[in-house]
């Protein structure tokens, strides 16, 4: 079977892996000319984590991988409303990791071992037939395919080409994200989050140092210059928290990678066409809220890998059609869930933000965790 996946990000790259251990040597082409170590911090659920195992790359991940022994909510002021141990999720389901996302994708590279990555491509057409997929790359090249997978993200090319230019989801919400070496900061913290009335703070640490984000509502004026964005966060955050916050936005300066993002989502009904079918961020991008979207992106690489283990060409479509209907359901659950933790999360409401903190404050772990652990007792 010749398969093209487009985009070599979490759900590509897992799939590719997964593909080659059947024997499988899918193309894969990706946008940027080189990897590098860009991307923040992801949390890695046992959800997502557990694919690793079928990659044998388990091990690696752990090395490489921050165990999240607790996460703390404090309220605007720093005070404490709740803190999660995760031991009745490490001992059910094993370990969750933070893990710079930059060093996961190295993990899923080191996977295929000398499989070739089209760095630096994209495609610009497509056009298929009942037997073939056939495709004009951004280079010019042309080649056809028994299967088009397109996991080229939340602004995926592969969908616009197939359904047009579907809109984003805003939150009107945006942060900045950043990085910082763990020596400018003294204080040992896991991963805290900080909720509090038009302003939002997160920090997590890994082995690759600390990464945090300070989300406010979209300002009308942007700060133009890195000093300018500096100053900006220092000011908005100035009242904000315990030390921990203090001490970061102090060494703002020291940051890398201090770039804005737009907290944005994606969701549609139309996944697949054809034998082109979406997955990862190019089916449903999810907000960070629940730290999930990388776990579903690998859930859903295996799912289709284990559909696609099934059939030959021939039946490749039905193959896609079964990926759906196992998918479906699950990924829209959990999104619907995340969107609805980012009302809570971020509000500028004096009267939603105290509800929030108080029921925050008496909720049981196994509240919190209730979505998640739900789904991971769940076979996918």
């Amino acid at each position: 079977m010749k398969i093209l996946i487009v985009g070599g990000g979490i759900a590509g790259l897992s799939l590719a892996g997964l593909l080659r251990k059947r024997g499988i040597e899918p193309v894969v082409v990706e946008k940027v000319e080189e990897y590098g170590e860009v991307g923040y911090f992801l949390g890695l659920w046992p959800l997502g984590s557990r694919v690793l195992h079928g990659l044998d790359l388990y091990e690696e991940y752990v090395k490489a991988g921050f165990p999240i022994k607790d996460y703390k909510v404090l309220n605007e002021s720093g005070r404490l409303l709740n803190q999660l141990t995760f031991e009745n999720v490490s001992e059910q389901f094993g370990e969750t990791y933070l893990i710079a996302r930059y060093k996961l994708l190295e993990i899923l590279r080191a996977g295929i071992e000398d499989l070739p990555i089209q760095m630096g491509m994209s495609i610009k057409k497509i056009k298929q037939d009942s037997q073939k997929v056939y495709v004009t790359f951004t280079n010019g090249k042309q080649d056809a395919f028994d299967l088009v997978v397109g996991a080229d993200g939340i602004h995926s090319k592969v969908r616009e080409l197939l359904f047009g230019d579907l809109p984003l989801t805003s939150t009107g919400w945006g942060g900045w994200g950043f990085w910082l070496d763990k020596k400018y900061l003294p204080a040992e913290v896991s991963a805290s989050e900080y909720w509090g009335r038009g302003k939002f703070f997160g920090l997590g640490q890994t082995q690759q140092g600390y990464s945090g984000s300070a989300i406010i509502p979209i300002p009308k004026q942007m700060p133009n210059t890195r000093e300018e964005t500096i100053s900006f966060i220092q000011k908005r955050f100035s009242s904000m928290g315990d030390e921990v916050v203090q001490e970061t936005i102090k060494v703002l300066h020291k940051a890398t990678d201090l770039n804005f993002l737009k907290l944005s989502d994606f969701k549609t009904d139309q996944w697949s066409k054809g034998r082109v079918v979406l997955i990862g961020d190019s089916a449903a991008g999810f907000l960070p809220t629940a730290g999930i979207g990388a776990s579903m992106a690998m859930e859903s690489a295996a799912v289709l890998n284990d559909e696609l283990s099934r059939v030959n060409e021939d039946f490749v479509e039905q193959a896609i059609s079964l990926f759906t209907k196992r998918r479906r359901e699950r990924i829209d659950k959990i999104q619907l869930n995340s969107r609805r933790l980012a009302k809570m999360m971020f509000t500028k409401s004096y009267f939603v933000s105290n509800i929030r903190d108080f029921i925050t404050s008496k909720a049981t772990e196994k509240q919190l965790f209730k979505e998640i652990g739900g789904k991971m007792n769940h076979p996918i």
